[in-house]
């Protein structure tokens, strides 16, 4: 009679109280097999939103030690980075690309910033390659070219029309190249200083870039004085 008297109670009132989630939840946790986490799953920071951040908010967002990111970031680029450097600051001075940033960042992460260094150097070494192999290939010679030399032809053809006068269309262009000149040989002094005695100077531009394209225009430009003078040069060669 007792024994019937407990099978009743543990059908009435223990019973009800094991759910089927609790049930579904244990055959679960022991028949799953363990998921193993990936350090790196992160969502990706855009180009745009790293040029945004400094170096210590990138490390940060990576979770990663903001001096060991500026201290590979500096043996990259052969200059002193401090963690409060704006990453827009880098690329416009160094072409620091955000693609190698976040590539950098994950490789520090993943090495824990000290027991691991070799896939961090293998990131570094991959980006100089491909640095000397494809270089930046965003300079406009055409573009600029083109642009020269058709304001060049509307020049010209309203000093001959006389519309306005001949040593008015040669000033232009003597103004336009001294500006070119002066902005071409500034910008590649700094480079030199910085190439050579590692001196910083940050612009709110990209200072290679920018010389180059100077250079590209100051080219054509002497094209257009060379014109100028070419009875000069030819009776150099005759005499």
């Amino acid at each position: 009679m007792k024994k019937n008297f407990l099978f009743v109670f543990s059908l009435v009132f223990i019973l009800p109280n094991i759910s089927m989630a609790d049930v579904s939840s244990n055959i679960a946790t022991n028949t799953a097999e363990p998921t193993a986490i990936n350090s790196t799953d992160i969502v990706e920071l855009t180009g745009k939103e790293i040029k945004g951040k400094t170096v210590a908010e990138v490390a940060d967002y990576y979770k990663i030690n903001s001096d060991a990111l500026a201290t590979k970031l500096s043996d990259y680029l052969k200059v002193n980075i401090k963690p409060s450097e704006s990453f827009q600051l880098l690329h416009d001075n160094y072409g620091l690309e955000p693609s190698f940033v976040s590539d950098l960042a994950k490789e520090i992460k993943n090495s824990n910033n000290i027991t691991t260094t070799s896939s961090v150097e293998s990131v570094i070494e991959k980006q100089k390659i491909s640095d000397e192999i494809a270089p930046e290939k965003n300079y406009f010679v055409l573009q600029v070219s083109s642009s020269l030399i058709l304001l060049y032809i509307i020049t010209f053809v309203l000093a001959k029309k006389k519309i306005i006068s001949e040593i008015l269309h040669k000033k232009i262009w003597n103004n336009i190249l001294l500006f070119v000149f002066l902005g071409m040989g500034i910008l590649g002094l700094l480079l030199a200083v910085r190439i050579q005695y590692g001196v910083k100077t940050i612009l709110p531009f990209n200072m290679l870039f920018w010389h180059v394209e100077f250079g590209i225009t100051m080219a054509i430009i002497s094209i257009f004085h060379v014109l100028w003078h070419i009875k000069y040069y030819i009776n150099i060669k005759n005499k």
